[in-house]
């Protein structure tokens, strides 16, 4: 029985590797700017590592920024998918201003993809 709950948790753990990431993306959605910070800012921070080739002091520092146009500028009444297809296009100026939270936004429709359809 030993060998197959260790196999069981071998293919369990492998199934679920990205969770985190997943949920990671939950600081781009519209319940986020209402949670705790430090909830978003260790989202960031997972994200950063995980997705970008730069420290995540860059998507740190927008964050906060960002974070006012959730609660009260442009990205306030959109809902998540909405929000990430906004920073994330490079037809809105809105990837120049942060470009590490764009470049997480525009990581999400890979990451999903690769879970969806693994390798």
């Amino acid at each position: 029985m030993e060998p197959y709950i260790d196999g069981l948790q071998v293919n369990l753990d492998r199934r679920f590797q990205n969770l985190n990431i997943m949920g990671a993306f939950h600081m781009l959605g519209p319940q986020a700017v209402k949670e705790d910070d430090s909830i978003n800012l260790e989202n960031i921070k997972t994200l950063s590592t995980k997705l970008l080739q730069q420290p995540d002091s860059h998507a740190l520092q927008e964050w906060s920024s960002f974070r006012q146009h959730m609660l009260t500028g442009s990205f306030k009444d959109m809902d998540q998918l909405t929000r990430m297809s906004k920073l994330a296009s490079n037809l809105d100026e809105w990837c120049q201003i942060y470009p590490s939270l764009s470049k997480l936004a525009s990581q999400h429709h890979r990451v999903v993809s690769n879970l969806t359809f693994p390798q």
